[in-house]
């Protein structure tokens, strides 16, 4: 592995007077020194330590899995015709300020547009997660589907929000309405399903990966070590600090399982300073990977839980790794097909919506109670790159009010943790 090893560091003014007080005595360490190399030499000719923690050679096979690991969460691994399950829980409340405005501001105003999010944020602090299911299936990084269920009783009880795009169609398909997309002719502002795609990788990277997957790509392996037990460690500082990227230290340590033939990472730390080589530097998140498992489907290992620590020391998200299920007879291939009105759809069952939305043709079907149904013309308004979330409200979701207020309550929670503190890169 190409590795670059930093060993000066700014010294304190009171490493600074050790130092001094080291030059003044250096004939009697000397000394010292003379009996104790030999001594050193003896003791690990034993094999290791008193202590057991005698750093080792770093194994060739370590090293080699190491370089390519930090390589390895770019990638998209071949999941094969299954799909795969994990749970996402969000623990993240803004904390006691906001709260407190909240606090202020939504009691006694049943209307108020925050109240739901609200609710969540209580439950949260309490020590209640949001807890959301998911379900893929990934056939490439241009055809999938993510399916999510939301469980929170701010939302529709049984509510769900899946997600399917490949080079044919999109659609957007929830408890309340059907969206059908032609993604040849771009997506509307507010619509672009196959910006997801992003989020769906992140989440089985970071499972996969331990979270090395969230660190940034520019970093100098400054440092791996390893001890006679087979745990190891390893120091990783950004390779650049120009334009707004802030220097990064990681602090990465983890076990090699021979057996396996391979490293298992087990906590990430992320360390910034406000400039290079600053005197100063602060804790940054941190992710902590547990209960490493092989999945006997995929053959692929992942950490059956992962927590992700904002710099407040707060737990933010963990993930929950359930595993991978053989689709059979087709079932994986009709994942992606079109559900229509009153048919089955392959994991949700039958489908029974109140709007039908086909942006190909500019049509949308409403199913009223009474059996009725009507077909309008999709305002020109909808399909506006002016349009905004305000559009995709009005096409995806103005079924009911109970499809608003899931859409927004996931819309706003959304965006909290696109910005959290939690982010290691």
């Amino acid at each position: 592995m190409s590795r670059e090893f930093r060993h000066s560091r700014r010294c304190s003014p009171i490493c600074c007077m050790f130092r001094k007080r080291a030059a003044l005595h250096h004939h009697r360490l000397a000394i010292v020194l003379f009996w104790l190399i030999p001594a050193c030499f003896s003791a690990s000719s034993g094999g290791q330590s008193s202590t057991g923690t005698s750093e080792q050679p770093i194994p060739a096979a370590l090293e080699a899995w190491f370089e390519a690991e930090l390589v390895s969460p770019t990638k998209l691994p071949d999941y094969g015709k299954n799909r795969v399950s994990w749970i996402r829980e969000t623990h993240r409340w803004p904390g006691e300020a906001e709260m407190a405005r909240l606090a202020r501001e939504v009691p006694g105003h049943p209307d108020h547009p925050e109240r739901q999010v609200f609710g969540i944020y209580q439950r949260r602090r309490a020590g209640q997660p949001t807890r959301t299911p998911r379900t893929a299936w990934i056939a490439d990084n241009t055809t999938w589907r993510l399916s999510e269920s939301f469980t929170d009783p701010e939302f529709t009880p049984n509510s769900f929000w899946d997600k399917v795009v490949t080079p044919r169609h999109a659609i957007s398909f929830d408890h309340g309405s059907i969206t059908i997309i032609d993604p040849t002719e771009g997506y509307p502002i507010g619509q672009n399903l196959a910006s997801i795609v992003g989020e769906l990788f992140e989440n089985l990277a970071i499972m996969s990966s331990g979270g090395l997957s969230q660190i940034r790509r520019d970093v100098v392996v400054e440092s791996l070590q390893a001890d006679a037990q087979g745990d190891w460690r390893a120091t990783l500082t950004t390779k650049s600090t120009s334009g707004n990227a802030p220097a990064r230290e990681y602090l990465v340590t983890g076990r090699w399982d021979a057996t396996a033939n391979r490293g298992f990472t087990e906590r990430i730390s992320r360390i910034d300073q406000a400039a290079p080589n600053a005197a100063i530097a602060k804790p940054g998140p941190v992710a902590i990977a547990k209960d490493w498992k092989l999945d006997p489907i995929l053959n692929l290992w992942f950490s059956e839980r992962t927590e992700i620590y904002g710099i407040e020391g707060r737990l933010d998200h963990v993930f929950i790794f359930e595993g991978a299920t053989a689709e059979t007879n087709g079932t994986f291939d009709q994942a992606f097909d079109i559900p229509k009105q009153g048919s089955q759809d392959s994991f949700r069952g039958e489908v029974k919506v109140l709007i039908y939305n086909d942006l190909r043709t500019g049509k949308t079907t409403r199913y009223l109670p009474d059996g009725r149904e009507t077909i309008d013309e999709i305002n020109s308004v909808f399909m506006s790159p002016n349009s905004g979330t305000s559009a995709f409200l009005r096409i995806a979701g103005w079924t009911t009010a109970g499809a608003i207020i899931c859409f927004l309550v996931w819309y706003k929670l959304r965006r909290v943790s696109q910005h959290s503190s939690s982010k290691l890169n």
